[in-house]
């Protein structure tokens, strides 16, 4: 039985959560979040020019994507350049509302990318559509509900106190969310809506829309907590060291980083291309760049399978590790 008090829980697990997935760190996130608007913008641009024939830079919708390209690459420069990042770690609260916003801002892009695999194979699409405005309702009522239901979970699990479980779970799944097999999903899935019928890339990306605007919706509002407690109390802010490390492990982390931003960026080319096919190619070329989709489909498949199997042992172990010590205080 854990003799700690609901107190002293809170603060194991949001003291785990913010030197994990709530970390200064996570604002490298912005690198992946300004590959998306860079590539979502190539997909509105075409929408207006097309499908409204209007000038782009005359949509407000192109204008916010532009924003929302600014605020990711600021979000990553502070992280990156080292000068900025000494600044942030010194003001600890500011860096943690900033990455509480962009948390928001993410979730956007998120349900934007999958708004637009949902409906982008309507003929003549328009926003102001039925349909359009259809997933639009969902993905807001999805995400504003269960921002809600999180808010009143939290308040239960403060009141409670959180498990000493999902604490040690925190330094597992620890950039999960950046991982290849998380990034492997999004960009398989866009890929997979340019060559599946209408029905089942609408369903597809209706689908995964929800279930990502819900799950982002947690992650806003602990990120949103996290940044409380870093303004409100010191003994939560983190030790962070600045040392660079060997060349060699330097250049293996920005290859496999760089390797997951690429199967992103693939994933979403193809869904552009895919978009640009319909107005200018012919059968042939269509056949070809469908079949490197479907090789690529498949590749992202196994890699999210492995992903999936990793997840599943990692949550074992957890259960494991918990069973062990329980058992060790039995024995006093």
């Amino acid at each position: 039985m854990n003799d700690k008090s609901p107190e002293e829980l809170n603060e194991n697990y949001f003291k785990s959560l913010i030197s994990t997935r709530a970390s200064i760190g996570a604002l490298y996130l912005g690198l992946a979040g300004a590959i998306i608007s860079g590539l979502l913008i190539f997909c509105t641009w075409n929408i207006a020019s097309y499908n409204y024939e209007m000038n782009p830079l005359k949509s407000s919708i192109n204008d916010f994507m532009i924003f929302n390209i600014v605020f990711m690459s600021v979000t990553f420069l502070l992280i990156r350049i080292r000068f900025l990042r000494q600044i942030i770690y010194k003001h600890q609260g500011f860096a943690s509302i900033w990455l509480a916003i962009f948390s928001i801002f993410l979730t956007f892009e998120i349900g934007e990318l999958f708004y637009l695999v949902s409906i982008i194979s309507i003929k003549n699409f328009r926003y102001g559509s039925l349909s359009s405005l259809f997933v639009i309702g969902c993905f807001v009522i999805s995400y504003i509900g269960s921002l809600i239901y999180n808010i009143f979970w939290l308040k239960k699990m403060l009141n409670q106190g959180y498990p000493e479980e999902l604490a040690l779970l925190n330094y597992f799944s620890n950039s999960s969310v950046t991982s290849y097999g998380s990034l492997a999903l999004i960009s398989g899935v866009t890929i997979l809506g340019r060559i599946l019928n209408w029905t089942l890339t609408t369903g597809i990306g209706f689908s995964i829309g929800i279930l990502l605007t819900t799950f982002f919706s947690r992650l806003t509002v602990e990120y949103s907590y996290a940044a409380y407690l870093l303004n409100t109390n010191r003994s939560y802010w983190v030790v962070y060291k600045d040392d660079e490390p060997p060349f060699k492990e330097r250049l293996k982390i920005r290859l496999k980083k760089l390797s997951t931003y690429v199967v992103l960026g693939i994933g979403i080319f193809f869904f552009n291309t895919g978009f640009l096919m319909q107005k200018i190619t012919t059968e042939p070329l269509y056949s070809i760049v469908g079949s490197i989709a479907l090789i690529i489909v498949i590749f992202e498949a196994v890699v999210f399978v492995v992903w999936v199997f990793r997840k599943i042992n990692k949550a074992l172990k957890t259960k494991k590790l918990k069973k062990e010590r329980d058992g060790k205080r039995n024995e006093f």
